[in-house]
């Protein structure tokens, strides 16, 4: 092989060399001007090119380029199929093998599989500002084709998730899935036309299954742990429906609607206080399934609330009327039966009964007893009653009662002033009365 030995060439136009080599063992040369290389050029040792430019179509590197002046600042090959950039003698960014970003991390986890991964001991943020002077924001977008080509356009369909957010957190071994919000196709899409429905999907306790649980369709309705047709629908822990609309059928602005079940008398919306102080809830408004609306216990009417307004309590049931004589002793009677009905503290009732005593009785006033409420007081009360005799010329009628709180409640049946009749001040006798006759009242008392 034939050797060149020479410390300059020069170009035959130049009044100076193009190539300058290097003397001594060191060697080295400076290029000047411009020199094409047909082939590669191979500097095992380095290229300097602080001063000018180097154009080439490749430029094949061991391992790093380093900025001039800044040698803990540069960009290389670290292994196989991995560009990475360090700034300040740290990784900054990396491109592995499989073409993912990595920011912060030299290696991905397990469990991340996105092209851009950002993480790190340190706070870990995705930051996008716009400054422009207008309403504009800056947009994270999202966007979905059933077109298995990039760039290519085909129509996605009904319940396809377009978009997807997820929260995962790490369970020892690995990462799981805690909560997410899906954006989904909600119906049939078409040219301009694409329905959609966000869904907020959260994991149960001791799971690992996102589940739905609320939903805003594309109608703008808010649908809260079940599907249907409501504005508002809540799914309550026992077996039970509360379902909170608009009103669809304009009889009502706004609709609140309980369904357990049969049983219409539990509470439909409804709320507690704590006046007791002992922590435990106690009812301060309630709206019932059978559309009465109670204030701390009671039913209020056209909005009040003071206590001389307040029905606090109503009953219907059946009662027992019995009779004693005027020394107390109990008359034999048969047929007996009673009704009443108790608005807050007016009780309305009435009975029937047929006599069946052949025993000799003390012939004064009788007394009806076994009420179901006691009186609050001994006093006269309106009421009206028939004894039945069997003819005009002994029925006898009267047209009020004296109640007494004696015995838990009894009454006397006070005579009208007629022909048949005691004196005006006398009660139906044992002696007005025979047996086999029968005995009608109603009357009305407070408790």
């Amino acid at each position: 092989m034939s050797t060149l030995k020479t410390t300059n060439l020069q170009n035959a136009d130049a009044s100076s060399a193009n190539i300058v080599l290097g003397q001594g063992s060191g060697g080295g040369a400076t290029i000047a001007g411009v020199t094409t290389v047909t082939g590669s050029l191979v500097a095992n040792g380095g290229v300097d090119a602080s001063a000018t430019t180097v154009t080439a179509n490749q430029v094949t590197l061991s391992t790093w380029a380093v900025h001039s002046g800044d040698t803990n600042t540069k960009f290389g090959f670290e292994g196989p199929d991995t560009i990475t950039a360090e700034t300040a003698g740290s990784e900054a960014v990396r491109i592995d093998s499989s073409q993912r970003l990595l920011v912060g991390h030299t290696s991905s986890h397990a469990d991340l599989h996105g092209k851009i991964q950002i993480a790190g001991a340190a706070s870990q943020s995705l930051d996008v500002a716009r400054y422009t002077a207008n309403a504009h924001p800056p947009y994270i977008n999202l966007f979905k084709s059933r077109n298995a080509s990039t760039g290519g356009n085909t129509v996605v369909q009904a319940d396809d998730t377009v978009g997807y957010i997820s929260a995962a957190g790490n369970d020892g071994s690995g990462f799981h899935s805690a909560a997410g919000i899906a954006f989904r196709i909600d119906g049939t899409p078409g040219d301009n036309d694409m329905p959609g429905r966000i869904d907020f999907e959260t994991v149960s306790d001791d799971g690992t299954t996102l589940t739905n649980r609320l939903t805003i369709s594309s109608g703008g309705i808010i649908k809260c742990g079940t599907s249907g047709t409501l504005k508002a629908e809540i799914n309550n822990a026992v077996s039970g429906h509360q379902f909170i609309s608009q009103c669809s059928d304009n009889n009502n602005g706004f609709e609140v609607y309980q369904q357990h079940g049969s049983t219409a008398t539990r509470n439909t919306f409804a709320a507690y206080d704590n006046r007791g102080g002992s922590g435990a809830k106690q009812l301060a408004f309630a709206v019932r399934g059978d559309g009465l609306t109670v204030h701390q216990g009671a039913i209020c009417m056209n909005s009040e609330t003071s206590a001389a307004n307040q029905l606090d309590d109503y009953e219907e049931g059946s009662w027992t009327p019995l009779v004693h004589d005027a020394a107390g002793s109990n008359i034999s009677i048969t047929g007996n039966t009673g009704n009443y009905t108790k608005i807050g503290n007016f009780v309305n009732l009435s009975f029937e009964l047929q006599f069946d005593e052949t025993g000799s009785k003390n012939g004064g006033a009788m007394w009806f007893h076994g009420l179901p409420f006691t009186p609050n007081a001994n006093y006269k009360s309106s009421g009206n009653w028939w004894y039945d005799g069997g003819g005009t010329s002994v029925d006898k009628t009267g047209g009020g009662v004296y109640v007494s709180t004696s015995g838990s409640g009894k009454y006397l049946l006070k005579q009208c002033v007629n022909s048949n009749a005691q004196p005006s001040d006398d009660y139906l006798r044992w002696n007005d009365v025979s047996n086999s006759r029968y005995v009608y009242c109603t009357a009305f008392y407070r408790v």
